[in-house]
């Protein structure tokens, strides 16, 4: 009986090997190299890489997205929404450093860095939320001719627009 089973499980161990791999190169040489994969297939990076995966190293596009701090947001303003932006804080531009901290000069706001304390938060005009409803619950910050979209919650700056 003992002996029945292993040459049972023998059997069909060896029947169903070349299976699975008539089964996988099947399915391999059916598969058409996609125009994500060339890339990859050309030497330019890891095999079944796709844009959106490949290394920094081997595409340019993701190398620029993996220097923006993740703390930024990229609101899809239109050069309209900016302009109101910039409009509604016509008379409102504090200076470029409002309050010199004690050791020297006021840290410059910058996209992913948080907002030192000498800087304060304003609100949002009703008509720039009306224009760009994303922005609601956001401050902004002025500093001369940029406006800075900030979260109020950890005051990070999570946007710049300039002129």
């Amino acid at each position: 009986m003992r002996y029945m089973l292993r040459t049972a499980t023998i059997t069909i161990a060896v029947l169903a090997a070349p299976t699975f791999a008539c089964a996988e190169d099947a399915a391999t040489a059916a598969k058409a190299p996609s125009a994500e994969a060339a890339p990859a297939a050309t030497g330019g990076g890891p095999r079944e890489a796709t844009p959106q995966t490949m290394p920094s190293k081997f595409s340019a596009d993701n190398a620029a997205k993996d220097k923006i701090p993740l703390a930024v947001h990229p609101f899809e303003l239109t050069a309209a929404q900016k302009q109101a932006i910039l409009r509604s804080i016509g008379g409102n531009r504090t200076p470029a450093a409002p309050a010199a901290l004690a050791g020297g000069q006021q840290p410059e706001p910058q996209p992913g860095a948080v907002l030192a304390d000498g800087y304060e938060l304003q609100d949002l005009s009703p008509d720039v939320i009306a224009q760009a409803p994303g922005l609601r619950g956001y401050k902004l910050v002025t500093v001369q001719e940029r406006a800075f979209i900030v979260s109020p919650d950890n005051r990070i700056v999570v946007a710049e627009i300039t002129k």
